[in-house]
C-alpha cells in the first residue's frame, strides 16, 4: 500500500494537468557521480566473486546475474572473457536458461572469441533454441567458419520432421533472409494509413535490419492524423530497439521483435537504470488474456495467428516477419516496453548507436542526466510521452518494422512521403 501511495504521489508530480510530463520534475539518484562509482564496484565485485573461481559450483541464479551485467554493460574485460570461457568448458552442467544468457554475454562483448568453443556446440547440439544461439553467433562474427547456406541446410535436415514448428520457421526464414540480402516489405503506405482498430492510437516504431543503426518512432492519432510539432512538423524521436547482443527478436534476450504490440497506457518503472520517466507500456501476444491484448474487441479464449494478422492492412498479413513477435510471445519473451535510460554513458561511448542505449528487447530513448544534482535536462522519452499523451487516447498498438537492410540511420525524410 505505502509503495502504490509513493508511486501515485511520484506521478502526481511528474505529470501535470492534461497528462504533460514535466522535465523539470524528474531526478534519479543513480545519475549521481558517486552512484556511478558505486555502480561500478559493485559490479566489479560480481564478476570477480562469480568468474574468478569455478563457475560450475556457483549457484545459476548467480551466475545469470553476472552474465546478465556484463552483458547490458558490454563488459569487455579480461576477468569476464575468462569467465564466459569457463561457462563454455562447463556448458553442459548448466540449465537452458543459462546457457541462453552464456551465449547473450559472449555476443554482447565478445563475438568473435568463442569460435572454437561454439562451433564444438553447434555440431553437437539438437535443441532448436541453443542451435540457433550457437549458429548466429558463428554466422555474425569475422570467423567465416560457416555460412547462412550451410547453417540452412544443416537446420532443414536437423528438423525435417518439424519444419512447421514456429521457432524453426522463425529460424529457417532469418538464414533465407541472410543469404538473399534483400528485405523487401510489402507497400509501408499501406501500413501507415492503416487504422489497426477504431478509436486506437498507433506508434510505429521503424528501423533498419542491422539494429545496431537507430530507428525512429512517429506517432497516429485515432483521427488518423500523426502528431505533429508546434511548427507543423511530422513529430518523431530517433530510438534504439537493439539488445546489447543483436540476436534477433525471435530468441530471448533479443532485439525488439518485428511485429504488433498492444498498448495498455503508461507506468513508470521501479528499475534504477530505465529512470523515472514514465514508460509506454506495451504487451506482446501471449503475455495477457487475449481480449486485454485486443482492447475487448476480440472474446476468442486462445490465440491465433488469424487474429493477430488480420489486425494488419491485407498487403501485410502475409509477410512473415511481422508475425515475429506474436511467435517471441508464445515461445516466451516478455515485459518489452518504450522507455528512457538512466544508463552511465561510458558504458557505451564506443558504440555506434551512442548516445541511445542498448537493452534485453525494449525500444530505448536518449536521456541526459546531470551527474551533480540526478536532474534530467535533455530527453527524448519525455517528448514521446508528451506527444503519446497528445493523442488523448492512451490505449492503442505499437507496430515494430524493418524497412530494409541499408547501413545507416532511418531518417525521417524517409518516411514523410507516405505520410504527408
Amino acid at each position: 500500500m505505502i509503495k502504490t501511495l509513493v508511486l501515485y504521489f511520484f506521478l502526481a508530480s511528474v505529470i501535470v494537468a492534461q497528462n504533460k510530463v514535466d522535465i523539470s520534475k524528474l531526478q534519479s539518484g543513480f545519475a549521481l557521480t558517486e552512484s556511478r562509482i558505486k555502480y561500478k564496484n559493485e559490479l566489479n565485485s560480481l564478476f570477480v566473486n562469480t568468474f574468478s573461481g569455478d563457475v560450475s559450483k556457483i549457484d545459476e541464479s548467480f551466475l545469470r546475474q553476472a552474465l546478465y551485467k556484463a552483458e547490458l554493460t558490454l563488459d569487455r574485460s579480461e576477468l569476464v572473457r575468462n569467465g564466459i570461457l569457463k561457462c563454455f568448458q562447463n556448458f553442459n552442467n548448466f540449465s537452458n536458461e543459462t546457457k541462453k544468457g552464456i551465449f547473450l554475454a559472449a555476443k554482447a562483448c565478445f563475438p568473435n572469441n568463442f569460435i572454437d568453443e561454439v562451433f564444438k556446440l553447434y555440431n553437437r547440439v539438437r535443441d532448436p533454441e541453443i542451435f540457433a544461439y550457437s549458429a548466429l553467433y558463428l554466422l555474425d562474427s569475422e570467423s567465416g567458419i560457416t555460412n547462412a547456406v550451410t547453417v540452412l541446410a544443416k537446420t532443414k535436415d536437423m528438423y525435417a520432421s518439424n519444419l512447421n514448428d514456429p521457432f524453426v520457421k522463425n529460424l529457417i526464414e532469418d538464414l533465407e533472409e541472410r543469404i538473399t540480402g534483400k528485405v523487401i516489405i510489402p507497400e509501408l503506405i499501406d501500413l501507415l494509413s492503416h487504422d489497426f482498430q477504431k478509436g486506437k492510437t498507433i506508434i510505429y516504431s521503424l528501423h533498419r535490419k542491422n539494429r545496431k543503426n537507430p530507428g525512429i518512432t512517429i506517432i497516429k492519432k485515432p483521427d488518423g492524423k500523426f502528431v505533429r510539432n508546434d511548427d507543423g512538423s511530422i513529430f518523431y524521436i530517433k530510438q534504439l530497439a537493439a539488445s546489447a547482443s543483436t540476436y534477433p527478436g525471435y530468441l530471448k534476450g533479443g532485439n525488439t521483435p518485428q511485429g504488433i504490440f498492444s498498448i495498455q497506457a503508461f507506468y513508470v518503472s521501479e528499475t534504477e537504470d530505465i529512470g523515472p520517466t514514465p514508460c509506454v507500456l506495451t504487451r506482446i501476444a501471449f503475455e495477457k488474456p487475449v481480449n486485454v491484448f485486443y482492447h475487448n474487441k476480440n472474446q476468442n479464449s486462445k490465440w491465433s495467428i488469424k487474429d493477430y494478422t488480420n489486425l494488419l492492412p491485407e498487403s501485410w498479413q502475409n509477410y512473415f516477419p511481422l508475425q515475429q513477435a506474436y511467435y517471441a510471445g508464445q515461445f516466451g519473451r516478455r515485459l518489452i516496453v518504450m522507455h528512457g535510460s538512466v544508463d552511465d554513458p561510458d558504458f557505451y561511448k564506443n558504440e555506434s548507436y551512442f548516445p541511445l542505449t542498448p537493452t534485453r528487447g525494449c525500444i530505448s530513448s536518449t536521456e541526459v542526466w546531470s551527474e551533480e544534482t540526478g536532474k534530467c535536462f535533455e530527453s527524448d522519452q519525455v517528448k514521446l510521452m508528451n506527444a503519446f499523451f497528445s493523442t488523448k487516447q492512451l490505449y492503442g498498438f505499437l507496430i515494430v518494422a524493418d524497412l530494409d537492410n541499408q547501413n545507416k540511420p532511418v531518417a525521417i525524410e524517409e518516411i514523410i512521403p507516405f505520410i504527408e
